[in-house]
């Protein structure tokens, strides 16, 4: 892989305790390995399928540009499907993604304890792979990709971002965070916006909040905690296309409201 990064923080004298960090990154990648025996049905659907006797994916298939490996889908007499040939991975995909990497706080100190406002957020910019030389790129970003991508069940969203307010005093501290990832759009015909049969859905925005609180033991220097995250027990967002379960893994957590304590020590 190829990776490029270039950022800068800023924390000016005029803006006590004061700091904003941006950074943006790029990344290609080549020799990717894909593979998947749906994504080996979609392209001879795609092709023409059982009605295209040069199908390039079809029963007698052998090694092309457009299938590598020259596997192949065979139908019994009766239409169904009788075998998927010849799938295996080929370190034939390119991947290219960059974004932004946001960070800013503001750290207030007082006479009765230090309060700090934090962010961070990723803007993705770019999210393309193409699978095999000359397949065309396909554009990521934006959307959840059903079964048969080459990256499948999976969202990108455009952005995701945490606030938190974090509050300090004595070995005390308490911190409330809301985090949030961007909507997105998949296809609920599971074809993966190949063709014109397309069926758009919008996936809605994910908001979740968080609380902690901790006490640093003095003597033994133990730092000991009790947590919820997802406060609110919010549900993911549906997503139709999704193999499964109905919601983006990657993203979420259909546990919903957890509880947690925690005890750790730094030596």
């Amino acid at each position: 892989a190829e990776t490029w990064m270039i950022g800068t923080t800023v924390s000016p004298e005029f803006l006590k305790g004061f700091s904003l960090h941006v950074q943006y990154y790029r990344i290609h990648q080549r020799g990717v390995p894909f593979e998947s025996a749906q994504y080996i049905v979609n392209q001879w659907w795609n092709a023409g399928g059982p009605g295209n006797p040069g199908n390039p994916f079809g029963p007698d298939a052998v090694p092309s540009a457009r299938n590598p490996l020259g596997a192949q889908v065979a139908l019994m007499p009766d239409g169904e499907f009788q075998a998927i040939r010849n799938v295996g991975p080929v370190n034939s995909g390119n991947r290219f993604t960059d974004g932004l990497d946001l960070a800013v706080d503001q750290v207030f100190d007082t006479s009765v304890g230090r309060i700090t406002l934090g962010g961070r957020a990723t803007r993705m910019l770019t999210f393309e792979q193409e699978n095999f030389p000359g397949a065309g790129k396909v554009d990521y970003l934006g959307r959840y990709w059903a079964i048969g991508s080459a990256l499948e069940d999976v969202g990108f969203p455009e952005w995701r971002t945490t606030m938190d307010v974090d509050y300090e005093y004595r070995g005390f501290g308490f911190t409330v965070a809301w985090n949030y990832s961007a909507g997105y759009t998949e296809d609920v015909s599971l074809e993966n916006f190949e063709t014109a049969n397309v069926s758009p859905r919008d996936v809605s925005d994910y908001h979740t909040f968080d609380l902690r609180l901790r006490y640093l033991i003095p003597r033994i220097r133990v730092n000991a905690a009790i947590g919820i995250n997802n406060l609110f027990d919010e549900r993911p967002p549906l997503v139709l296309s999704s193999f499964d379960n109905g919601y983006d893994r990657r993203l979420a957590d259909l546990r919903g409201r957890m509880w947690y304590v925690s005890l750790s020590k730094t030596f």
